[in-house]
């Protein structure tokens, strides 16, 4: 996987850390995001074991909805607020990317597009994709979370040095 979960799990306390003590809606769609995440790693990891469809196509309903709240996530935190539907979240996304040049060098519009039609409509819906397949999209999954958030952080620390 392209990202070692344990990094993951690393970034996401340091973002804990960062965002203070107070509940907040950023860092728990990240810790979402990363539980789901870690539930796709099993969840491939029983399908390979079980050789059964099923867990595959949880595996990917996992990953896919990992990455869904990683970008709520990142749209909270840059004030776009938590979008209610997939279209909203696509928006949001192409409109944040059009207005901030790091959001855009990361191709986070276009990586979501891509793990959104390979996970949810080649995994979950139609069930055509290898475990091999599988395995590799979740390494994407749990890379874009990691890049969320580090742009989170990114933007939490610019903030704070403005006031």
């Amino acid at each position: 996987m392209a990202v070692p979960l344990g990094e993951l799990e690393e970034k996401l306390a340091i973002a804990k850390e960062e965002m203070g003590k107070a509940p907040n809606i950023v860092y728990s769609l990240l810790k979402e995001a990363v539980n789901l995440v870690f539930q796709a790693v099993n969840d491939v990891k029983a399908a390979r074991e079980g050789g059964r469809l099923l867990p595959i196509r949880m595996a990917c309903a996992n990953a896919w909805l990992s990455v869904s709240k990683a970008t709520d996530a990142l749209l909270a935190a840059y004030g776009l607020g938590v979008p209610k539907t997939s279209k909203e979240r696509m928006e949001r996304l192409w409109s944040l990317a059009e207005s901030n040049h790091t959001i855009e060098v990361f191709n986070l519009p276009e990586r979501f597009a891509a793990l959104e039609k390979i996970l949810m409509l080649d995994g979950f819906y139609d069930g055509v994709l290898s475990y091999r397949v599988v395995k590799k999209q979740i390494g994407k999954s749990i890379r874009y979370i990691s890049d969320v958030v580090m742009l989170i952080l990114g933007s939490a620390k610019s903030k704070s040095e403005g006031q």
